[in-house]
């Protein structure tokens, strides 16, 4: 995108004889672009800092506008480095002066672009599917939390007037929303570590629940007032934790 016929045949001319195999579309100001190929797949814009009647830094912005999924890269016919710094700021993912346009460096320059602009576009795209994550995964922790709270003290009604079969209701109701918990956090460890295999709810159920050899002693003063008279629970306890 270029006001200058000449600069524009040198470019042309250079990309030609890069190597690189390109279709090219050409306009001299970006309201032109924008009419003429507003509508086209762009992969990357070679776009002249110094177009008249616009600024060069609201062009980059325009452009990425039109094409979210194109590469910009700033021609200006003289090197500055506060110019650079702007336009790469602004979104542009390269600068080079007029003076410096050679097959080589163009070469250089589109394969680094258009690889630094799909870095670019898969780290949004993980970070929208991270936000997708987080919301579910909120989501699907504090349904069962405000569940468990309320069976919670329904068990504690149940105890309190010793209705067994509200406590069987609620401790069933209880167990199953731990085990949903379970499910949730397996899908959360899953997401972070791909391909690691994670124990299931019943394998959990099985390492931290068996009962402790007989000859055992408890450990701390916790876990003596867990052990009474005939069946000791400290297994519970720890299953609880």
């Amino acid at each position: 995108m270029d006001d200058d016929a000449g600069d524009t045949k040198l470019l042309c001319r250079a990309l030609g004889e890069s190597g690189l195999s390109c279709a090219l579309r050409r306009a001299r100001s970006m309201q032109a672009a924008l009419g003429d190929h507003g509508e086209d797949a762009i992969d990357l814009v070679f776009l002249d800092y110094g177009l008249p009647n616009a600024d060069g830094l609201v062009n980059i912005d325009t452009v990425l506008g039109q094409w979210p999924e194109a590469a910009v890269a700033v021609v200006t016919g003289q090197g500055d480095e506060v110019i650079a710094a702007a336009a790469i700021k602004a979104g542009a993912i390269d600068y080079i002066p007029k003076r410096h346009i050679a097959p080589a460096s163009l070469r250089r320059l589109v394969q680094n672009g258009l690889e630094v602009t799909r870095l670019r576009h898969q780290i949004e795209a993980q970070r929208q599917e991270l936000d997708t994550f987080a919301h579910t995964l909120a989501h699907d922790l504090k349904a069962p939390l405000r569940a468990l709270d309320y069976f919670t003290l329904s068990l504690a009604e149940g105890i309190a007037t010793g209705d067994s079969h509200a406590i069987t209701a609620d401790h069933t109701e209880i167990a199953g929303l731990v085990a949903r918990l379970h499910r949730t956090i397996d899908t959360l460890a899953a997401h972070l570590h791909p391909g690691r295999v994670m124990p299931t709810a019943r394998n959990r159920r099985t390492r931290f629940c068996a009962p402790p050899p007989r000859t055992c002693a408890p450990k701390s003063p916790t876990a003596a007032r867990h052990c009474g008279p005939g069946r000791c629970r400290w297994s519970f306890a720890l299953a609880a934790r």
